[in-house]
């Protein structure tokens, strides 16, 4: 397996999966509940406010792997870790975390499922139910996934990350309101960085697309353009802030405009 950065996989787009998992919840018949969640969340509130055992070597070279950009190495970390260790709440945490990152959403929520089921025991563990929820998110669960998000709220109420997505998902199901105060919050928790060369200037570019489809929808044309722009100044790597221009140069009646936009979208998709 190539090595992937981490930015490579950050810079997958939610709007589609987005799409299929509010779908799918309308075709499974409504809203579904997880029993697991409600008596999860009060233990990893209280655990996260006390000093809890810090992560084992052999776990911290897979997280260290992970901010490095090296997957691969993270993958193989992670294998012979779970192999070797398949009951330690770390390690199968670890490896959850990178079998999502892989695009391996099946085989990682069992194992989320498992360490939110064993309760919060080791340093680190803060962004479960952000993991578990962009997990469910990708596997067509809508409304489990929103469950989750909001249950990592609870830990971490200024997730960008968190409202970033709960803005697309909020958007997919009509509320465009609700969704831009998810991306202007989100904006909010980051810090003002003008290039995408960090993990921030990334959340701060899809915060700022998803204020601009929001507003869109909103019929608020001219601010939609604004931050559609300023999404793409701040990564210009994203395929989907392009499409959202040609949409917004197609309102405007700006044909040519419209075309290249279009033309760098189809372009930046087939690279991704």
């Amino acid at each position: 397996m190539p090595k992937q950065t981490l930015h490579h996989w950050q810079r997958i787009s939610l709007s589609a999966l987005v799409f299929l998992a509010a779908t799918s919840c309308c075709n499974n018949g409504g809203a579904e509940k997880s029993s697991l969640l409600e008596q999860a969340v009060p233990l990893f509130e209280n655990g996260i406010h006390h000093e809890l055992p810090p992560l084992k070597p052999e776990t911290r070279r897979i997280f260290e792997s992970i901010a490095q950009g090296n997957i691969a190495s993270a993958l193989k970390l992670s294998s012979t870790a779970i192999n070797t260790a398949p009951d330690d709440n770390e390690v199968v945490y670890a490896r959850a975390v990178v079998l999502y990152l892989t695009a391996s959403f099946g085989t990682a929520r069992p194992l989320f499922e498992k360490v939110i089921s064993n309760g919060p025991s080791f340093a680190g563990c803060d962004r479960i139910f952000y993991f578990y929820g962009m997990c469910l998110l990708r596997l067509g669960k809508a409304e489990l996934a929103r469950e989750a998000l909001l249950a990592q709220l609870k830990l971490q109420p200024d997730g960008a990350e968190t409202r970033i997505a709960l803005g697309e998902l909020t958007l997919q199901e009509g509320d465009p309101d609700g969704a831009l105060a998810q991306f202007r919050l989100a904006l909010q928790s980051l810090p003002v960085i003008e290039k995408s060369a960090t993990i921030h200037g990334v959340a701060r570019a899809k915060a700022q697309a998803g204020i601009g489809k929001a507003l869109l929808q909103l019929d608020q044309v001219e601010e939609a353009l604004n931050a559609t722009q300023i999404s793409i100044q701040l990564d210009p790597s994203q395929a989907q802030p392009y499409y959202a221009l040609s949409r917004i140069y197609m309102r405007q009646g700006k044909q040519a405009q419209a075309k290249q936009a279009f033309d760098n979208f189809r372009r930046l998709s087939a690279q991704q």
